[in-house]
């Protein structure tokens, strides 16, 4: 679970219009003022007691709309201000990231033990931490959706910053053969939610990787719920084609088209 600074909201602000909206009341107010000043002029029977009164009337009238703008601008500068004083914070803030899912000991007649890793890159400590977790696991009944669930109740943990903590679930007894074949059927799945002091609460899922074969080094266990490992990317050597599709493809080559044509000539 990555926690990044709102970077995003300061880039908004300041692509947003120098003096947003308050600018055309302004002139609005200012066309407004001359015109009353106008008419209030037209009670003077003298020409220069006329002009006199609309050259310092409108000299007031300007200096009134300055200082509006002026305090438009404080304003804007006030709120990019306090945009980047709530980045800045961010920045220091308690940040919470899930670095590794993993289960040790899944096989047949050993107790499996379900292991979550979450690390604080913020500079401060993430206290009154609450962490649940819930493991569900495929078991053996006849009814195939049937699972069995492995709960833990919410804990406050406090994680130091720049320091990372790993938190178990052990499964209750050992499991059979029968466990480990229904994990093509049934996905095995490590889900909860984390929620630090002051933030909304942030749910996750992970589910297990299932592979043929020895798992390569580097390849996860656990991938979250929604990633469909079923989308495969295929690279061959020679002419590259690169296919993503819902179900494993059938890679082609050039060389495998020059048989079939020869084949056909055939």
């Amino acid at each position: 679970m990555n926690e990044k600074p709102n970077s995003e909201s300061g880039e908004q602000q300041n692509k947003k219009p120098f003096l947003p909206g308050g600018l055309w009341y302004i002139l609005a107010a200012g066309a407004i003022l001359f015109g009353l000043l106008y008419r209030l002029s037209r009670v003077f029977t003298v020409t220069t007691e006329k002009y006199t009164f609309l050259v310092l009337g409108g000299a007031n009238v300007l200096i009134f709309l300055a200082i509006l703008v002026q305090a438009l601008i404080y304003r804007r500068q006030w709120d990019a201000m306090t945009e980047a004083v709530k980045i800045e914070r961010a920045k220091t803030d308690p940040r919470l990231q899930i670095t590794k899912v993993r289960v040790v000991n899944l096989r047949p007649d050993e107790s499996p033990i379900f292991l979550l890793s979450i690390r604080n890159v913020g500079t401060l400590d993430a206290e009154d931490t609450l962490i649940s977790l819930r493991v569900s696991f495929g078991r053996s009944v006849d009814s195939e959706g049937t699972l069995a669930q492995k709960l833990t109740e919410p804990q406050s943990v406090t994680i130091p910053a720049g320091q990372e903590h790993t938190y178990a679930v052990p499964w209750d007894g050992a499991i059979t053969k029968e466990h480990i074949e229904r994990l093509h059927k049934v996905p095995l799945k490590m889900s909860g939610f984390i929620k630090q002091k002051g933030k909304d609460e942030r749910g996750f899922c992970y589910r297990y990787y299932i592979i043929k074969g020895n798992r390569p080094e580097g390849m996860p266990e656990f991938v979250p719920c929604d990633f469909d490992t079923r989308l495969t990317k295929i690279v061959t050597a020679g002419s590259v084609r690169l296919k993503l599709e819902p179900y494993p493809p059938n890679v082609s080559t050039d060389k495998a088209q020059e048989h079939s044509k020869d084949e056909d000539a055939d």
